[in-house]
């Protein structure tokens, strides 16, 4: 990941974290925020630093049925990442929880999100556009003229479906897959064809001994970017039991960047006797922990 600093890669990138502890007990939210603004300088990134868990806020912010001191502060990792790609400032966000601290000051991040650029298709320019206009009209929600006479969208349901139809307006894929997934299409999940259709990388993630890492992600800013984060914000609606689930949101990440292309996968073998199904989401992309630059060396997989 050094070198080809001549090429033009995207230099708008946004280092976030929420670093909610109290100084008296422990110095970690003041040692990452040193941590994190000497990396960022010395790259010219901004840094968003939440010293308290942000809630983002939009209609569907209705369907949080519990109480927001109920849900597990790592949640607010969703809202935080969210909170920055609605401002449709930056190219790339990423998000480091407030316990990671970049090992390597010498790794551009520019670097590591070209591999996303040069391993598969980019998201294109048109991206961060296609973004803010879907944002401006997701938080103006549905108008009274768009409700009908069984509800519509004043219904949880309907107000669900109608996101997913904003969302469909303005998604902008790159190349759609040739595998069928319709089986696998699940709703509640957000299973459905944005998942399984995008080849473009819009996740920049690893994996640690066991499982999805989500403590060090990279995102690009795009409409699919959106629509994975809402959908998993959306696993927090209602009486859901993701929401108090150990891995908390991680969890829900798991469900959708990982299970039904697992499923796919071993249908196909039953099926085949061939892997051609990769069991993670096309648009996610898997680098090695020590690429990512914020795990230790004696940690991160080779």
């Amino acid at each position: 990941f050094h070198g080809g600093h001549g090429q033009a890669l995207p230099t708008r990138i946004a280092i976030v974290s929420v670093c909610d502890y109290d100084a008296g007990q422990t110095p970690l939210a003041r040692l990452s925020k040193i941590n994190a603004e000497g990396y960022a300088k010395r790259h010219g990134y901004d840094i968003v630093m939440h010293d308290k868990a942000p809630v983002f806020s939009d209609p569907l912010s209705s369907m949080l049925t519990d109480p927001i001191s109920h849900r597990p502060a790592a949640w607010s990792k969703v809202d935080a990442i969210l909170m920055s790609l609605a401002e449709g400032k930056h190219d790339w966000v990423m998000w480091k929880d407030c316990d990671s601290f970049f090992m390597d000051h010498d790794i551009r991040l520019d670097d590591v999100v070209a591999v996303a650029d040069h391993a598969g298709l980019s998201g294109g320019n048109g991206e961060l556009t296609a973004l803010q206009t879907l944002v401006s009209e997701w938080l103006a929600g549905p108008q009274p003229s768009q409700s009908n006479g069984s509800g519509g969208t004043s219904l949880p349901a309907g107000l669900l479906s109608w996101y997913d139809d904003l969302f469909a307006k303005h998604w902008q894929r790159a190349a759609a897959g040739s595998l069928e997934f319709g089986e696998l299409e699940n709703t509640t999940l957000g299973w459905k064809n944005w998942l399984f259709e995008e080849r473009a990388h819009h996740l920049i993630a690893s994996e640690d001994g066991l499982m999805l890492n989500t403590g060090n992600l990279l995102v690009r800013a795009s409409t699919w970017s959106w629509q994975f984060f809402q959908k998993v914000r959306a696993m927090t609606f209602g009486r859901s039991p993701v929401m108090q689930h150990p891995w908390w949101e991680q969890t829900a990440m798991v469900y959708l960047l990982q299970l039904p292309f697992s499923l796919a996968e071993a249908a196909q073998q039953l099926q085949t006797g061939s892997l051609a199904v990769r069991g993670f989401a096309p648009a996610c992309l898997l680098l090695s922990q020590k690429h990512i630059n914020t795990y230790p060396p004696l940690v991160a997989s080779s």
